[in-house]
This record gives C-alpha cells, structure tokens and sequence, in this order.
C-alpha cells in the first residue's frame, strides 16, 4: 500500500511540474505590463490592448458606440473609459465584465485615482463641447459626485498624484492659449505651472510627482516636454518634426510612452525620462488615440 501511495505521488509531482512552471510563466508575463489604445474598427473607436512591445494586440471591445479614453486601475485589472454619448463605464482589463457608472452628467477623459477608490474627469458643456468644462470626482460606484475646478471656460485632462494632495491639468485662459495650472487638494490653491504663446497640455505626474511630463508646441511643433513640480528646468525631450503628444509614463518613472504621427499616422512611441532611446511600438496605418499603460 505504502508502495502504490509512493508512485501514486512521484506521478502526481511529474504531471504537475509543467503546469506550475506554465502558471509561474503566464503570471510573469502578464506583469510585465500592457497598454491599452483606441483605433477603429472601420466605423467606430475600440479599446484594444497589447503587450508593452507592441505583440499580442487584441480588440477588447466590439460595439455601435465609440469607446474612448481608457485608463488602467494601478493593478491592471480594471479599465474605466467612456463612451461618444458621454457615458462612463468600468470593465475588467480582459472585458469578461463591464458596468456602467451612472452619472447626472457627462463624462470624459477618465482617470483612477485615490487608491482606485475614486475616478477623476472631465465634463463638457456646450455646443461643439468647446463652451465651457470643469473637472469632477466621484467614487467608483458612482456616489459622491463632486465639482472640484471651478473656473471660467474649459480647464480638461486631469492627472491626480499618488499622495493625493495635487491635482494637474489644462486650463484654457479667455480662449488665448492652453497653460497647464495645478490645483493643491489640501488647500485649493490654484498655481499656474506654463505662461507663455504656446499650446502647453495633456499633463501627467512622474512617479513621485516632483516632475511633470506633458505636451507643447513652444518650439513650432508639439513634442513632449518634461519641467519639475513648479513649472521650472523645461525641457523638450522630442525635438523632432512630428506632432507628439498624450504621454503616459510608466509607475517607476524610467519611460514615456506617447502618440506621435512621425509616420504619417499616430502611432505609438517610447523614450526614456530623459528622451532618449526613441522607439515605435505600433506600425501600421491605422491611428492609434488614447493611451493608458500599466506596468507593475
């Protein structure tokens, strides 16, 4: 009896050890990363996902409606985004589950934050949606909704820091130019970050917020820029002749991902914090819009 229980466990160890080292396998590659983009479908924006080098693209969503803005929850299992009816939604990174957000107004441009407890965005209003916008919270069920710029014509693109404390986006002053401002959580303190003829936008936090990665056409062409905290040390990573723009940066604040149509279509780019290392991930004809990228 011993014997047979013996052989019995020695097979059981054999049959498993593939199994085990396929699991431990496919959980090291899934955290190497993703990003997640919009592209057509031939009619409508779909949210498509991909590994971090571009392999194993796949459509996530098949709908009627345009589905924009994807962000990823800091544990890469959930996705918010929107629809072109102003509609904000959740699903599960692998799209098995979705649930709409019910809102009293619309929503754009959504972003996780607080932990993944809260969702921070942009609503429009207007004809043309170019009249007037402000920036809102709201928990991820859906309560709570709450206004937290309150400022004359269109301020869009919000970015919320780690800690919570400091909120970044774009502010567009008497339609003049767009500037990015930063709004202190703690106090309501408004600073404005950019002054000067340019198109300065698209806003997002490095890491440990002590910089600030966006994009800006000071020097003739939108490329991506990088300044600290204050608005200070600016600098043009890019400095090419393409229209880069909507960067994301990675969680450990080494590399920039961004749109840029270098190819003639906007497809997706990395570099380095530093600019360097320029590199196309994507390669086709097809735009790429609205990137989001998760990296553990």
């Amino acid at each position: 009896m011993k014997k047979a229980y013996f052989v019995i466990l020695i097979i059981s160890i054999i049959c498993l050890t593939p199994l085990a080292s396929f699991t431990a396998e496919t959980i090291q590659k899934k955290n190497l990363g993703k990003i997640t983009f919009c592209q057509l479908d031939g009619k409508y924006w779909q949210i498509w996902i991909m590994d971090l080098d571009g392999s194993n693209k796949k459509m996530l969503t098949h709908s009627k409606v345009d589905k924009r803005s994807p962000n990823f929850s800091s544990d890469g299992q959930k996705i918010v985004y929107v629809t072109n009816e102003g509609k904000l939604w959740v699903m599960d990174s692998d799209a098995n589950k979705e649930k709409n957000i019910p809102l009293k107004i619309s929503a754009s441009e959504p972003k996780w934050c607080f932990e993944d407890k809260k969702i921070v965005f942009t609503s429009y209003r207007g004809v043309y949606f170019l009249d007037d916008s402000d920036i809102w919270l709201v928990n991820k069920d859906g309560s709570q909704l709450q206004k937290i710029i309150r400022r004359p014509s269109l301020q869009f693109l919000p970015d919320i820091s780690k800690n919570e404390e400091v909120l970044i986006f774009t502010d567009v002053l008497e339609l003049a130019g767009h500037e990015i401002f930063k709004l202190n959580l703690k106090t309501n303190d408004y600073i404005q970050l950019t002054q000067n003829d340019s198109y300065d936008t698209a806003p997002v936090f490095v890491a440990d917020a002590e910089k600030i990665v966006y994009s800006s056409d000071k020097d003739g062409n939108y490329d991506i820029w990088i300044m600290d905290k204050f608005g200070q040390n600016q600098k043009n990573l890019t400095k090419r002749p393409a229209f880069d723009s909507s960067p994301v940066v990675t969680n450990d604040g080494k590399t920039i991902f961004f749109l840029s149509d270098k190819t003639k279509s906007m497809q997706i780019w990395k570099a380095d914090i530093s600019g360097n290392k320029l590199k196309q991930i994507t390669n086709d004809n097809l735009d790429k819009q609205d990137i989001s990228v998760y990296s553990p």
